[in-house]
């Protein structure tokens, strides 16, 4: 009786840990790739504290923006914004084995064309595991890839809105 009551107890911490263990890591692809299924998996398995708009979502990925560092606007008009990509299923990224990355770019939202000066690739999701960086604080400004249009869109539309004590 009494070794039940200790495995019962041992079972209940153990599976309050488990509940109160941060998110990352391998997670499994959604369920459905549906907006109900993909949603379901973000609670799940995302963490997105720290100031992360979840601003696009994709057959592939999860796109946040903003971050600790928000997006900045410069002194010529650009958008300075760090990205975060949150994919469903392990992709290749140059030589490495990815499932989230972290870009930071520079938009320039009249002519539509960014560059990317600086990226984090980690082999887990929530931007853990093993991973590389790369900087290239001079990039040259290219045209914004149609896949990342909306993106652009949403984040051009949020920098665009008062902030709170502006």
């Amino acid at each position: 009786m009494r070794r039940a009551a200790l495995a019962g107890s041992i079972l209940a911490v153990a599976a309050a840990a488990a509940v109160a263990a941060p998110k990352g890591g391998m997670a499994p692809p959604p369920a459905r790739m549906d907006a109900e299924g993909i949603d379901a998996w973000r609670q799940q398995h995302i963490d997105a504290s720290g100031g992360w708009a979840l601003m696009f979502a994709d057959g592939a990925a999860l796109s946040y923006a903003g971050g600790p560092n928000g997006v900045v606007r410069d002194k010529d008009g650009f958008l300075h914004v760090d990205v975060r990509r949150e994919y469903y299923k392990t992709i290749t990224l140059g030589p490495q084995r990815s499932r989230s990355n972290l870009q930071t770019w520079v938009v320039d939202c009249e002519l539509k064309r960014m560059r990317v000066t600086g990226m984090n690739i980690y082999s887990l999701n929530n931007m853990r595991g093993t991973g590389i960086r790369k900087s290239a604080p001079e990039a040259r400004f290219a045209a914004v890839d149609p896949s990342d249009v909306p993106l652009i869109d949403r984040i051009r539309a949020a920098a665009s809105r008062p902030q709170p004590g502006a």
